[in-house]
């Protein structure tokens, strides 16, 4: 266990939870867990998550010491392998890499025990990773080996030249068969969920029907930018909430154990070979008897 301290220095008069990136936590709900725990005490008091922050308070927060899962059990198929990137095919249900609110095995730890080559990453959580994919969202996702071409590979997403694709099995029918959904997104009142927010960062998503039984649908969806929670959060706006999603989508109706959404193609060059790359990544079996089951 290790405990860091801060002091605070202005006078905000503001709750203490609005502050869990500052004090190190991704999300509010995560740093809610470790007050409700009695891990974050102000002049050596443990205090409540309303909180509200006081110029000179000096504030103390225990970590518990990080478990060690087995990643064994997990099995990632490498799509594509050169001198300076893997494309992979990651698996439901299997985080990209550690955070405070997330514990178990990540694909960085499955990563790390396998020997792969990485990038050093961002920070000592994520190396390799240059984007990522929600926990629940499979298919294929770029690793980088080297900082060289994690630095360039980050400013083609930037420059937004990587086609990044998408299979969504949603409830419902779109009013059309080619579309393009342009809204921007940003934090929504629920400190968990994003939201369609006016004056939020833009998100444009692309969308083509491929086949619909009249209750649900199967689209593909290529996303132009890249937001938290992007096309979770278009499609459920124009009421295409994607199956299983139990974040963003219909609570009662339940087809699959996660939502069904699948990065099936990336295509991009590689910034150091001058190498054009592309990708296409099975969906898993999970989704395969969904899309089945919807009988699509």
């Amino acid at each position: 266990m290790k405990d860091i301290k801060f002091t605070y220095l202005e006078d905000s008069d503001k709750r203490i939870d609005n502050f869990f990136e500052y004090f190190g936590f991704e999300s509010r709900s995560s740093f809610q867990e470790t007050i409700k725990n009695g891990l974050v005490k102000v002049s050596g008091k443990p205090i409540k998550a309303n909180y509200k922050l006081r110029c000179f308070d000096s504030i103390a927060i225990e970590f518990l010491p990080e478990e060690k899962y087995s990643t064994e059990s997990i099995f990632v198929p490498v799509l594509f392998e050169n001198e300076n990137c893997y494309v992979l095919n990651k698996p439901p249900f299997l985080a990209v890499h550690r955070a405070k609110s997330y514990k178990k095995a990540s694909l960085v730890d499955y990563m790390r025990d396998n020997n792969f080559t990485l990038s050093t990453g961002e920070d000592e959580y994520r190396p390799g990773i240059v984007h990522r994919l929600d926990a629940d969202t499979s298919g294929a996702i770029i690793i980088a080996k080297n900082d060289l071409f994690h630095q360039k590979l980050k400013a083609e997403f930037q420059n937004k030249i990587i086609t990044k694709k998408y299979y969504a099995l949603v409830y419902g029918v779109p009013k059309e068969n080619v579309f393009v959904i342009k809204k921007s997104i940003g934090r929504s009142k629920n400190p968990i969920k994003m939201g369609i927010v006016e004056g939020g960062r833009e998100a444009i998503s692309n969308v083509e029907l491929i086949s619909t039984n009249g209750e649900y649908s199967l689209l593909n969806v290529r996303i132009l930018t890249g937001r938290t929670h992007q096309i979770r959060v278009h499609l459920s706006s124009i009421n295409l909430p994607i199956v299983g999603d139990k974040l963003y989508g219909i609570k009662n109706k339940i087809l699959a154990d996660r939502q069904m959404l699948h990065a099936h193609y990336l295509r991009f060059m590689d910034p150091i070979n001058g190498d054009k790359i592309e990708v296409k990544a099975p969906m898993f079996k999970d989704m395969v008897d969904a899309i089945k089951k919807a009988q699509l």
